[in-house]
This record gives structure tokens, sequence and C-alpha cells, in this order.
């Protein structure tokens, strides 16, 4: 496996729902250079609701970047960067 791409983000309000604050931490942006990875997450990387997102067992999240271009053809305006996929690591298989 070679890693094409480490991607980290902040907790920011998406908007409401019924009233009530929707935070994520979905929105992610590639980095560069060494990146620590720690118990709970990446070093730089946040998530809103450690229940389902990071901690101890959901510290990383690794995508096949072969898969990548069938969601960019699915999704109408999802983007071509990397991190758009919200996934902290992106793979390349190598043969």
């Amino acid at each position: 496996m070679r890693i094409i791409s480490v991607n980290v983000g902040s907790v920011r309000q998406l908007g409401r729902v019924r009233g009530k604050r929707v935070y994520s931490g979905f929105v992610k942006k590639p980095v560069s250079g060494a990146v620590r990875v720690g118990s709970l997450n990446l070093e730089g990387d946040r998530q809103a609701d450690l229940t389902v997102h990071g901690g101890v067992d959901k510290a990383v999240y690794s995508y096949p970047s072969e898969h990548y271009q069938y969601w960019v053809a699915k999704i109408s305006g999802y983007g071509n960067a990397l991190g758009n996929l919200r996934r902290k690591l992106h793979h390349r298989r190598v043969a």
C-alpha cells in the first residue's frame, strides 16, 4: 500500500435541524509532511461525536484511491479533491 493523501479537519457547525445546531468534522483537507497518529485521531483532526467517529477503535479510516473516480462520476458537484471523501487516509494498492 502507498499513502497518497492524509486529510484532517476541525469540527464546524453545518447548520440547524429542528432548531438544534448540527456539528461535524467531516470536512477534511489534505496536509503535507508527517502526521502523528494518536489514540483518538490524527494530529490536527477532530470529530464532533467520538461515540461513532474517531476514538480508540476508529482513529484512522483508510479509503482506496481506486474507488474515488466512481464517486466523482456518481455525485454531481462532488469535486475532485481527495478530502471530499471525508476520509483521513487515501491509499493506492501496490502490485
